[in-house]
């Protein structure tokens, strides 16, 4: 006869009748995960982005530095761009020059492409290209490429192909831009103007003592590491000033393109406009002139740039156009916070 004390053992306690989770934990469990990833991952882009944000800030500060070592052996900025002609080269015929960025090659540790390029003779598009082609193309040149930047390629639409720089000079402003007064600023391809009041403009020679509104209160270098968006077809365009023909194309006398030197147009960021074709370029952005670059960047709400004195500063998007001209003109005598 089998005694109560043995029917006893057949028993489970509660802890031996729970073999795993129940459904309703596992959501539980789930749940507070996605709650935390919801949490982690905007501060996790946002540490990622201050870190690319660091690294275009130090690009922008090693080119204002650049540019700072190039005046003390010539006693002037560089040009925006510039042909080969005297004081630039010494070609004896007007053909296409360099851009800002190759004159101040060799203050920038890239001393491979200012020996490259050749001052004494003419050439055309292409071989612009193939000088710095296959340096500028496979690798790129850190010190010209914002980390932030929005674009999949960073090479020429042109072969040979050479790299598309996210900065560019600062020529200046449109007559009255944010009622700055008049700037004589010139027609330039398909009537976008050319300034000629800023500091890297077209074939300048700007000296300390030209920068009447203070080194620290005029801008020389911004960014234009973003696409704009065409409203009419929803299209993303690359107009970069260097998207045809890559960082070293300057401009030459008798054209009305300058490439990589920017006259402020447009407010930072304006990101959606009704973009013109290459053949028709009056908006002044597109591959062929663009001469008006809108400023624009990667970083959340503005952009970064360079001043006359080598300092960096975000600009963010709301600056008004009145601020924005001032700190792109050396010489309009109004005042502005820097």
């Amino acid at each position: 006869m089998r005694s109560t004390c043995d029917a006893s053992h057949t028993l489970r306690s509660p802890t031996q009748w729970r073999t795993g989770f129940t459904l309703i934990e596992l959501l539980v469990v789930i749940a507070i995960i996605g709650v935390l990833v919801g949490l982690l991952l905007p501060a996790v882009q946002q540490a990622r982005e201050a870190a690319r944000r660091s690294a275009c800030t130090n690009n922008l500060k090693q080119i204002g530095l650049g540019l700072a070592n190039f005046y003390d052996v010539t006693q002037r900025f560089p040009p925006g761009c510039a042909d080969n002609l005297a004081p630039f080269g010494t070609s004896a015929s007007v053909q296409w020059g360099a851009s800002w960025m190759i004159f101040i090659a060799p203050h920038v540790e890239l001393n491979e492409i200012a020996s490259a390029w050749p001052w004494n003779r003419q050439y055309n598009h292409s071989s612009v290209r193939s000088i710095v082609g296959d340096l500028a193309g496979s690798p790129q040149f850190p010190v010209f490429r914002c980390p932030s930047s929005g674009f999949e390629t960073n090479v020429s639409t042109n072969t040979p192909y050479a790299m598309v720089p996210d900065y560019v000079g600062i020529a200046g402003t449109v007559d009255n831009f944010g009622n700055n007064g008049s700037s004589g600023a010139r027609a330039g391809y398909q009537g976008s103007p050319i300034g000629k009041n800023g500091v890297l403009g077209l074939k300048t020679q700007i000296r300390y003592q030209d920068i009447t509104d203070g080194t620290s209160k005029t801008m020389v270098i911004s960014e234009v590491g973003e696409y704009l968006i065409d409203s009419n077809t929803g299209d993303k365009k690359d107009v970069r000033p260097g998207a045809r023909h890559g960082l070293a194309i300057g401009c030459r006398t008798a054209n009305d393109r300058a490439y990589h030197s920017a006259t402020l147009r447009y407010q930072i960021n304006r990101l959606s406009m009704s973009l013109s074709s290459d053949s028709d370029c009056a908006d002044g952005n597109c591959q062929l002139g663009s001469n008006n670059p809108v400023l624009r960047s990667g970083h959340p709400g503005g952009v970064l740039a360079s001043f006359a004195d080598a300092s960096v500063r975000f600009l963010d998007e709301e600056t008004t156009v009145e601020v924005l001209g001032r700190f792109g003109s050396r010489n309009d005598g109004l005042s502005v916070s820097p």
